[in-house]
């Protein structure tokens, strides 16, 4: 495996960054635990913890994938579309004024790489 573990290691890093928002957002806002009623740091606890949801599972299908030996090209694809819908929905939801476009469209992205990626593994082993 070659592929699939460098977009993790991007995905890893963009979720570090998700991550210290979250702790700027409470340190600003003197907020230790939850969102303290704030709009602006809840929107970065879902930020951080939507991408905690979606990007486990999508991982693993990826490192399936690759291993059962996927084209190259088809592997970078889905790796490239996933994080750039990853990226485009942290900005959404980061964001201090609504992001409709980022979010649907990084949302969307998300799906379907996670619905692509779930019938392609399939495909290799029925």
């Amino acid at each position: 495996m070659t592929i699939t573990p460098v977009y993790a290691g991007l995905l890893g890093l963009l979720f570090l960054c998700l991550s210290g928002s979250v702790v700027v957002g409470r340190g600003s806002k003197n907020v230790s635990l939850g969102d303290g009623g704030d709009g602006g740091l809840n929107r970065r606890i879902r930020a951080h913890a939507n991408f905690a949801e979606y990007v486990p599972l999508t991982l693993i299908l990826f490192v399936f994938i690759e291993q059962a030996g996927a084209d190259a090209y088809f592997v970078h694809g889905i790796n490239i579309v996933f994080l750039i819908g990853r990226v485009m929905h942290a900005i959404a939801l980061s964001s201090p004024t609504p992001q409709a476009f980022l979010r649907t469209g990084g949302a969307g992205l998300t799906l379907v790489v996670l619905g692509v990626a779930s019938i392609r593994l399939l495909l290799f082993y029925i």
